[in-house]
């Protein structure tokens, strides 16, 4: 399981419920773990880390999204190929919604609001939701 989301999402099987606590603690974990993060691409983008040390961060980070990728095709009943690019594209978005929050939304915004945009933006895009 993705670390940090052992627990299951308690939503009382309502996505749009759900999917805003699984924004809320992503959140959480990204602003408790934004040292480490940030740690992480500075080492991969500028120090003079060699090529094995590189593969070898990228490895940890290809693990931590093999396990979202199958947390995903668990929570689908299924899997693939497609899920997997999908849990990738998914947790890619939202990564960046939040790691650059501060950038993308005003300081003033509601954070609810944000939330339920973004993932009304990732459900319609991975086709978890119809479009209006």
């Amino acid at each position: 399981m993705c670390s940090g989301f052992e627990e299951p999402i308690d939503g009382d099987g309502d996505g749009m419920a759900m999917g805003l606590a699984y924004i809320a603690r992503l959140r959480g974990f990204l602003g408790e773990q934004s040292p480490l993060l940030n740690s992480l691409f500075d080492a991969e983008t500028y120090s003079a880390v060699n090529a094995e040390e590189k593969a070898s961060i990228r490895s940890g980070v290809q693990q931590f999204f093999d396990a979202c990728a199958e947390a995903m095709a668990e929570r689908l009943g299924g899997g693939g190929g497609d899920t997997a690019l999908l849990a990738r594209i998914l947790h890619g978005t939202l990564l960046g919604c939040l790691t650059y929050d501060a950038w993308l939304f005003p300081e003033d915004a509601d954070r609810g609001v944000v939330d339920a945009a973004i993932l009304r933006f990732v459900s319609v895009g991975s086709g978890f939701a119809p479009p209006d």
